[in-house]
């Protein structure tokens, strides 16, 4: 019900580049923010901590239709996004060869700074005090969980539409081009 500090913070970076009016960019993209979970004892622990925490298995579902955030011009999803832009998933790190706790300096999310993913890890509600904690990417390539309260950088994602056409092969002298 009430937007996040990283989701403003993206939205309005998004607002401020020429990608916002781009009909290249997918208006369907969803963005998972898994909220399912369980609980132990006062703590509760959502579905990406045990995936990548405890099973190392992540997936590219994503679980709850609630959890589905599309941009309000789509056809799919919640629609409770403003603009399709939204974090890469813990899971999705993992796929690209993030490791949990390990560090990995030579896989293409590596950027040597610490930057937050848009995962949920756990909520602490002992005592009088409340910890969120979410998944981020540390400057030396793995990643793991920490206190919300922390400030590290964001990396926003998008998606392209099934019309945008690619030139170049990705590397550092002949870079995608998208048209």
């Amino acid at each position: 019900n009430t937007s996040s500090t990283i989701k403003q913070a993206i939205e309005n970076w998004y607002a401020g580049t020429t990608l916002k009016d781009n009909a290249l960019i997918s208006q369907d993209q969803i963005f998972c923010n898994d909220r399912s979970g369980f609980s132990v004892g006062a703590s509760y622990y959502y579905s990406a901590y045990e995936r990548l925490n405890s099973n190392k298995k992540p997936i590219l579902t994503c679980p709850e239709e609630s959890d589905k955030f599309t941009s309000k011009g789509g056809s799919i999803g919640n629609k409770t996004l403003e603009y399709p832009v939204g974090l890469i998933t813990a899971d999705e790190v993992a796929m690209a060869g993030g490791v949990y706790s390990t560090n990995n300096t030579s896989y293409y999310l590596y950027t040597n700074q610490n930057y937050w993913v848009g995962s949920p890890s756990s909520f602490d509600s002992s005592g009088s005090t409340f910890f969120a904690s979410e998944f981020y990417v540390y400057s030396s390539g793995f990643f793991d969980y920490y206190n919300v309260s922390y400030t590290f950088g964001a990396r926003p994602v998008i998606s392209l539409s099934s019309s945008a056409k690619l030139s170049g092969d990705g590397t550092y002298n002949n870079v995608y081009m998208v048209s």
